[in-house]
């Protein structure tokens, strides 16, 4: 609900116009990355720490398909070397992050990896982050690594008012953060909208809908996020809220059932906790 995704998703478009624009003020002088993003959990592809190396092991092979690119070993007929060349991924998982830390050594490529929590713990993907262990070492130079996850309990970003699938109630226990952070990883930590609040609600009702509210209505709204203060839930907030006529005054129970603030349709993990951390493999921009 923080907006963990959304971040992702704009900074990889972000990142791929900085290598495009790189390209043309350095020409074929600049040796371009591509920008590979993927959102855990999201379809079959995504959910296990096995397809997930699959899929990100095909987009660079197609990438260096793309671009002509040579890899280590011998040439084929193609002009691409052995490691190009789908047929020569591995078939166990073990294997095939091998290969893939081969691939993220030798070829420059920025790696956005979004909610790691969502990931199946097959092979310990999730909890132990087997797919990205004793990776630093080997990177090429040029590549960036970044992935998201949220905290676990005990974390100082964590949340302890909600039930998860940690340990007990109210606890979050996925291990993603707990083993980022036994690497020494740098974090950045996205906030609940706890301060400014009324501020933050107000620009997006004038922006978006071009509307205010009245002080009751405002008011209404503010008691009622203070149990879930998430981008997320002022998004949504605002959505109905905008269709509130501005004389209507508004009751803190009709706030929180008429019409539901949240609607009963929205996907029960959207509703988990409000506080993620953006973990971060390597610095945003490493040296060239």
């Amino acid at each position: 609900g923080a907006g963990k995704t959304a971040f992702c998703a704009k900074l990889a478009d972000v990142l791929r116009e900085r290598e495009e624009a790189m390209v043309k003020e350095k020409g074929v002088t600049y040796d371009q990355r591509p920008v590979i993003l993927r959102f855990c959990g999201t379809s079959a592809g995504s959910a296990t720490g096995n397809m997930l190396v699959l899929s990100m092991c095909w987009q660079i092979h197609y990438w260096l398909s793309k671009k002509g690119r040579s890899g280590s070993g011998n040439s084929n007929s193609n002009g691409n070397s052995d490691h190009d060349n789908d047929s020569n991924i591995p078939a166990t998982y073990k294997e095939r992050v091998v290969y893939l830390h081969s691939l993220l050594a030798k070829h420059p490529v920025i790696l956005i990896i979004d909610s790691l929590d969502q990931l199946s713990n097959d092979d310990e993907a999730r909890s132990n982050l087997t797919f990205l262990r004793d990776m630093g070492g080997t990177l090429h130079p040029r590549t960036l690594v970044i992935v998201s996850t949220i905290p676990d309990s005990g974390d100082d970003t964590s949340i302890s008012s909600k039930s998860g699938s940690g340990s007990g109630k109210g606890s979050y226990t996925f291990g993603c953060s707990s083993r980022l952070k036994e690497s020494h990883v740098p974090s950045i930590a996205v906030p609940l909208v706890d301060t400014g609040a009324d501020l933050f609600f107000l620009n997006m009702m004038e922006k978006r809908y071009q509307r205010t509210l009245s002080p009751n209505q405002l008011e209404c709204v503010l008691q009622e996020s203070q149990e879930e203060p998430s981008a997320l839930w002022f998004t949504l907030a605002a959505q109905i809220a905008s269709k509130w006529p501005s004389t209507m005054p508004v009751y803190h129970s009709e706030v929180r059932s008429s019409p539901p603030l949240l609607p009963p349709s929205l996907p029960a993990f959207l509703l988990g906790p409000s506080i993620y951390c953006l973990y971060w493999l390597l610095p945003l921009y490493p040296p060239d």
